[in-house]
């Protein structure tokens, strides 16, 4: 008898979290399906029901990652809404942030080197209805540069230094230097770095 669809999203959803807890410590050459059953206390057959092994899982969470900022950028682009460069950073930024753990990991020196250039063409479209601008157009091309390694440079270094700030501060800090460049920098609070650069 198949498993009830809520059953099954619950199993798969279970297995992926399981498959994370390892992938921040190993590189995913390292990691065994049995590493990850133990982790969600699960069998080896259960893990086959969903995934044909390792490089698929983390394959199909890629692809679940992609498919959420796709299905976002098409309610836009459905509505046909027109938004300013900096409206869209406002809005793409928490998608990063929410996400952060597995950006940091995927675009880290362990992740997957072609995460990037998968994002990168799974939003060109959209991007280019929702800002009006050609999908063939240079400009198109450094605006999605720029937005894709701003955003993961600064959850990169967040993550890098131990997230020692808070987590709702480098989000209004990642919307306002994007948005407006080094701008943005007067609209973040910067209080405390200030007073110790000014005491040095």
């Amino acid at each position: 008898m198949k498993k009830q669809p809520e059953l099954r999203e619950k199993t798969r959803k279970k297995i992926m979290d399981a498959f994370w807890e390892v992938y921040k410590n190993i590189r995913i050459e390292k990691i065994t399906v049995s590493s990850i059953t133990k982790n969600a206390h699960l069998n080896r057959g259960t893990f086959y029901e969903y995934f044909n092994d390792v490089y698929d899982l983390l394959d199909q969470i890629e692809n679940d990652l992609l498919n959420e900022i796709a299905a976002w950028l098409a309610s836009k682009v459905h509505k046909k809404e027109k938004i300013k460069f900096e409206e869209f950073a406002h809005e793409l930024s928490p998608f990063f942030f929410e996400n952060n753990d597995k950006i940091f990991i995927l675009l880290s020196e362990r992740g997957d080197p072609s995460f990037q250039q998968k994002l990168r063409q799974k939003i060109k479209g959209s991007f280019a209805d929702i800002l009006d601008l050609r999908k063939d157009s240079d400009e198109l091309e450094y605006l999605l540069t720029f937005i894709i390694s701003s955003m993961s440079g600064i959850i990169s270094y967040w993550h890098e230094t131990g997230q020692k700030t808070d987590s709702d501060e480098i989000l209004i800090l990642m919307q306002a230097l994007i948005a407006n460049g080094i701008h943005g920098y007067s609209q973040w609070n910067f209080g405390d770095s200030r007073e110790k650069s000014s005491e040095h």
